[in-house]
Formats: C-alpha cells, structure tokens, sequence
C-alpha cells in the first residue's frame, strides 16, 4: 500500500540526515571570555596540561578538554553528493556560512589536578556519520545505530582508563592526563568513527575555567548549597542534535498514518491560493472581521485595562484561538520587545477562563474528579482536560523569564489579586539554605500560576519548595512583606488562609456566570 503522505516522509527522512552533520563551532568556544583561559595544542605536544598561570585570587576551577580538531567542511562532500530524485542536494548560503571554521570529535572534563572525568566525556555524531557514510551510506544513520556505537566506544574509553590506572603504582596519588594520552584519545576517536583527522592542524582546545578562591574558613567547613549553586560552572551542551530521535518518532507516526494536524501543518507550505497579504484591501478587511468584538478573547490577564493590545497582537491572539480551538500549529513572528510575551499572557487567561467555563457547570467540586474502582487515586474528568500549557524553547532563559515573571505583582495592575500566594511567594523567594531572602514589591508574587521545570534540579526545587520543606516558625524573618511563606500543606491548615480555600462554590458559580454576561454600554 502506497503512504499518501511519502512525500512528508521524504522531508523527515532528509531532515533527520542531515541533524547527525550538525558541527559544534569550536572557533566561537575558543573566543577569550571572562575567567577563562583558552589553549590550542598540537599534535606531539609535551606542555602539561596544568596551567600555573592562574590570575592573583583565583585558582582553577575546571578544565575542559576539546579533542580531534577538524574542519566543518569535511560533512560537505557526503551532504552534496547525495542525490534527490537525480538532482543534486544544495545547500543555502547561510547553510555553507555555517560549515566554515573548525569544529571537533569530542570533549571531557578534567579536574583541577587535570585528572580526566570519563563520565562528563561528550562525542558529536557528526565524524561518526561521516564515517559511517562514506563506508555504507546515509539510510544507515540513525539514533540507535549511534547508541550502539557509543556503547562500543564505552568499552574502549574503559580500557584505556584501565590502562591509565595500571600505569599509577600509588593509588591515592594523583595522576593528571598526559600529554601523549591526548594523542592516543584522538586515535582511539578516529578508530572508533572510521574518521581520521589530518595531523597537520591543532590537534585539541584546553579550555581553563578559574573562580574565586573560597575563604580558608570555607574550604575547611565546605560551602553550603547555596554558594555551591552560585559557583556552579555552565555545562559543555556541545556537539549534537537535540531533534534526531524527535524526527524518528515523526517519522515513525508519519508511516503508521498517525501522524498530527499540527505535523502536517509544519511540514506543508501553504498553497499561493492560500495565501493572504494583509497589507492588501483583501487582507485589510480579513483584519477587521478577526478583531471584531464578537470575536474577542474571553479571558484577559490582570494588566491595566487601558492597556489594550494592540491592533495586530489582538488579531493574533483571535486567530491563534480560533485556529486552535482543538488542535494545530500557529506561527507569531516578531523582533524582541515588540509584545509576544504580553499577547501569551492574554491565550493563558483565556485558556483558564474557558476551563473555568466548564467547572462552573458542575454540580459540585467533587464533580470534577472520578475515583477508579478499588483504587485510592482520583483524576481529572476528561471535560476538564487538554487545557495544559507548556512553555518550551531552545532559549532556556527565555523561558526562564516568562515562567518567573508571569507570578510576579509587577505583571499584574492591582493588588486584590491571590492564588496560593504565600506558596508562591515561598518557591520565589527559598533558598537553598532554607531562609527566605527579601522580595522587591515587584518581585513579589501574587499567585501561583508559573514554574521553570524542565532540568531535574528544576523540577526537585518545585517540590522541595512547594510541597516538602518548611521554614522553621522560629526563623529570623528574612523575607519581605509580613505574609509569612508556606508550603502547600501548611498554606492548607493555616486559619488565615481559610477564606481563600473556603469559599462557596454555589456563590462562585453565580458570580462566574455573572461575569459571563454581556454588557450593554
């Protein structure tokens, strides 16, 4: 049976090919930065890699240790020569722009003592592709065919740190990487991807992080938590795709025949008949009919109400809406600072609102839950499904920020607004050691809506913080503000709290509906 949808398969299938040449850009790691020392080595080369150099003050944090140096260009060959229905694959200027400079096979960490850490040790797909390629073509590229490769390679890092220990006669005595192990790794690398590097360019990158000497009372006591988070040192996060087994799963819905509308949407251009310039008389009037009043949103964030959106942000608040209603994909385009962040806040509301809607229908609270048979857990009916958001990006502070500012009093125009706020206020402001630090009033929380998630030590401080950690009732009081912080069970038992969690759902119910109703001006 013939799959109508081969032609999106062929796309999937090129675009998961190409994520294995991915180059990492080792000529932008190199730039010099604040507290950092960067260093080229070549092949042959006896320096040690200690450095002694270390500025008044300092004292070595880290080193990180980048192997095999080559060119980016060494993917060209395999992409272009690759040929689509009897045509050459070409690559776009900004494409080409991008396999231009040096890129490497591989990075480990080493410790102050340059001692190598194998577990921190990182391979890029990309000479293992070229590798692979060049000995029995693209259709063998994929993420297992890779793991299995790393399992093999594994083993052999293994045995070359055997080798290292047999070597070291005194157990506890230090034993820093040598120099020619440097050489061998970069061997070993080659051996293992069936990619040899030419010897006549810089063989690694050593990368030297310094910071701050600890006051000796600290190095003697060990630093608490908190410093520690303050030190920590940013991770490598080089060398490969995060998409290549996201592309396999599409792939895989893709020939099942299961594939979404809002995958369908991504990976079909528009039709020119389809089409609309709004700067047309055509697209002027598309304009008008969408920011009708009939076709405003039904929830709209708490921000001064003469602070309406724009023309073009209200118009792709209701086209989002009604292009979203059940499932799909919607695109906003626009530079920073031009309201993105602002027109998300105003879909959020509406999306709570429309759940709202469908609460407020119900008999009672106890409605909204259905308890299994012979089981103790309850969940959600499924009405009250499908109305989760997560706000996910490759920018990791973009997210960050909206997630931390959408609690914040200063996203909102008035005070008489609280949804679990001295919880809020207690993920905010909690630090590691357990106190609580000082608030600006427009830092401070109104409510509970947002958390950055993602990372694991994201998710363990949410609960920590939210659900497991108290404050000791006879801490000094740290925080801002005289609400004192809760975490959720205690926000529950606290008295003064009851007139948030004790409300009448009848009388609620009545005053949603209320809100409902148009008004006549």
């Amino acid at each position: 049976m013939v799959n109508s949808d081969q032609h999106l398969i062929d796309k999937l299938s090129f675009w998961h090919k190409l994520e294995f040449f991915i180059p990492f850009d080792l000529d932008g790691r190199a730039r010099e930065r604040e507290n950092q020392k960067k260093l080229w080595r070549t092949y042959g080369d006896t320096t040690e890699l200690r450095f002694s150099a270390v500025p008044r003050g300092f004292e070595v944090a880290r080193y990180t240790l980048f192997l095999g140096v080559f060119d980016k260009g060494a993917s060209r060959d395999v992409i272009i020569g690759q040929k689509t229905a009897g045509e050459d694959v070409g690559l776009e200027e900004e494409t080409r722009a991008d396999l231009e400079g040096q890129t490497c096979m591989a990075s480990i960490e080493l410790n102050s003592d340059a001692e190598p850490l194998f577990d921190t040790f990182q391979v890029s797909t990309l000479p293992w592709a070229v590798g692979q390629s060049r000995k029995h073509g693209l259709d063998q590229l994929s993420s297992g065919a890779f793991q299995n490769a790393r399992e093999r390679l594994a083993h052999m890092l293994h045995n070359f740190n055997e080798n290292r220990r047999r070597i070291d006669n005194d157990e506890g005595q230090v034993n820093p990487l040598a120099p020619d192990e440097v050489d061998e790794l970069i061997a070993l690398l080659s051996r293992w991807s069936d990619f040899p590097v030419s010897k006549q360019q810089n063989a690694a990158l050593l990368e030297v992080t310094f910071r701050k000497q600890k006051p000796k009372a600290d190095a003697e006591t060990g630093a608490d938590e908190e410093d520690e988070e303050e030190d920590e040192l940013p991770q490598i996060g080089i060398l490969n795709s995060f998409f290549i087994e996201d592309i396999e799963t599409a792939i895989f819905v893709a020939e099942a025949g299961t594939m979404s509308t809002a995958l369908r949407q991504y990976l079909t251009p528009l039709l020119k008949s389809e089409r609309l310039d709004l700067y047309s008389d055509q697209g002027r009037q598309h304009i008008w009919s969408t920011v009708a009043p009939a076709n405003i949103n039904v929830g709209r964030w708490f921000s001064n109400p003469e602070h309406a959106m724009s023309l073009m942000q209200q118009f792709a608040i209701n086209t989002a809406l009604q292009k979203l209603h059940d499932e799909g994909l919607f695109s906003v385009n626009g530079p920073p600072g031009t309201g993105k962040t602002t027109l998300l806040r105003d879909i959020i509301s509406d999306n709570i609102v429309r759940r709202a809607s469908i609460l407020a229908k119900l008999s009672a609270p106890a409605d909204a839950l259905i308890q299994q048979s012979g089981k103790s857990y309850r969940y959600l009916i499924p009405e009250l499904t499908g109305f989760e958001m997560v706000v996910a990006s490759s920018n990791n502070a973009a997210v960050e920020n909206i997630s931390k500012e959408l609690p914040q009093s200063a996203s909102v125009s008035t005070n008489d607004i609280a949804y679990l706020r001295p919880v809020a206020h207690k993920l905010a402001a909690q630090q590691f050691g357990g106190e609580c630090r000082m608030l600006s009033e427009e830092d401070r929380p109104w409510g509970l809506v947002a958390a950055a998630m993602g990372k694991k030590a994201n998710r363990s401080t949410f609960v920590d913080r939210v659900f497991s950690k108290k404050i000791d009732e006879n801490a000094p009081k740290t925080w801002s503000g005289e609400e004192r912080p809760l975490n959720l069970w205690q926000w529950r038992d606290d008295d003064s709290h009851q007139q948030d969690h004790g409300l009448d759902f009848p009388d609620v119910q009545k005053d949603f509906e209320a809100a409902q109703r148009p008004r006549r001006l």
